[in-house]
């Protein structure tokens, strides 16, 4: 899947909205968006605040 930002600062409004959400089915689609538009890795310090 090719994903990319549309406006910069998507990518940590992203990291942000998923920070917040305590809906974890919500939670959950925000990190796919973040996954798919960093290519499917994200910094360990990223999955340290799961």
């Amino acid at each position: 899947m090719l994903v990319t930002e549309r406006d910069a600062g998507d990518f940590q409004r992203l990291q942000e909205l998923t920070d917040q959400e305590h809906n974890a089915l919500q939670r959950d689609r925000y990190s796919a968006v973040l996954l798919a538009v960093n290519d499917g890795d994200l910094p360990h310090e990223w999955w340290a605040r799961r």
